[in-house]
């Protein structure tokens, strides 16, 4: 009996023990060769540099500076945090040709394909934050290989061209975020297979076309941005999202009438676009409101009295429209409110 439970254990210990020490020394080799792939950013400078790779560092044990995050279990890497100090890009994209852009983006010689070749085989990463680091091009299908992934935030980069239609098979995703960048394709319906997703932020790209009728569908989000793009047309009705909190939308070439909003939003910005029609009345439904910005606009008619006395509601801005009419002298003004800003209307 012993001598079979020491084979046994025996066995577990050839099965199991070089199996964990090489995918530590697997993945240590993946981490090196993407400070390679990002040029040797500061922020890795604890990693060594091109002359001195550190290849037998500890890096689920290493001492983080400040803009990078490595965390592991059973010595896999489950979460990478970089944030770079490249500057924020600041062309229009008719300046931005899909090349590499001295002092701004990585080197001609950077491939945004190899790279994510290389990051793929980080298999059971589950947050990946990639902020200002110049990666540049167009973000390959093959992204979707991490299916780990509940975390993915690329902001301020120079990637451009569609947001790949292989990231539908990232099902475990949570929060999206590809904020300042070029992307100049239409806002993808596929989003709507990302059933865990909480928040959605395209704002700074150059998104174009409608915003599809699919997003009304994704009932778990909590935050959806899609300010400063050329989006355009009809807003589909977003009343369905009863989890949403943050609607941001200004910047773009909206021009139909406000849709109909969710019950549970707390701030919703609509500023700078061409919005027409008169401000709903279900928009005094919004109880739990707090800011409300639908300044520079089209919009015509009488603001609803019941705006101003919201429960929760601090911020009101409706200036530079076509609002006509008077304003009650019996007002009532909600406790909350502390800024209205009703300017460069046809008030009386």
């Amino acid at each position: 009996m012993v001598t079979n439970l020491m084979f046994v254990f025996l066995s577990w210990l050839l099965l199991f023990a070089p199996t964990t020490h090489q995918l530590r020394s697997y993945e240590t080799q993946v981490l090196l060769q993407l400070q390679k792939h990002l040029e040797y950013p500061m922020p890795l400078s604890v990693w060594g540099n091109n002359n001195n790779a550190n290849a037998n560092a500890d890096f689920c044990n290493l001492s983080s500076p400040p803009h990078m995050t490595i965390k592991c279990d059973n010595d896999s890497v489950t979460e990478l945090r970089i944030m770079g100090d490249m500057p924020a890009p600041n062309l229009t994209f008719h300046e931005f040709t899909g090349f590499a852009i001295p002092n701004q983006t990585l080197s001609q010689r950077f491939s945004i394909d190899s790279f994510v070749t290389t990051l793929t085989r980080l298999s059971n990463l589950r947050v990946l934050t990639l902020v200002s680091l110049g990666i540049w091009g167009q973000l390959p299908d093959k992204i979707h290989r991490l299916y780990s992934l509940e975390a993915l935030d690329m902001t301020s980069n120079f990637m451009f061209g569609s947001i790949p239609s292989e990231m539908s098979r990232l099902v475990k995703l949570q929060t999206l975020n590809f904020d300042g960048n070029f992307f100049n394709d239409t806002v993808p319906d596929w989003l709507v297979s990302l059933t865990n997703l909480s928040v959605l932020s395209l704002k700074n790209n150059r998104l174009k076309g409608q915003v599809p009728s699919a997003l009304s569908k994704i009932t778990t989000v909590t935050e959806l941005v899609l300010s400063h793009n050329l989006l355009s047309g009809r807003l589909p009705d977003l009343s369905s999202l009863s989890n949403l909190k943050l609607l941001d939308l200004r910047e773009n070439k909206f021009d139909s009438e406000l849709p109909y909003l969710p019950k549970g939003l707390g701030n919703v910005f609509l500023s700078n676009n061409s919005f027409t029609g008169k401000i709903p009345q279900q928009f005094g439904e919004l109880n739990q409101l707090q800011h409300l910005d639908l300044s520079h606009n089209y919009l015509s008619g009488s603001p609803p009295d019941v705006l101003f006395s919201l429960p929760h509601i601090s911020y009101l801005n409706l200036s530079s429209n076509a609002l006509s009419g008077s304003i009650s002298n019996h007002l009532k003004c909600g406790d909350a409110l502390s800024l209205v800003d009703l300017s460069d209307n046809r008030l009386t």
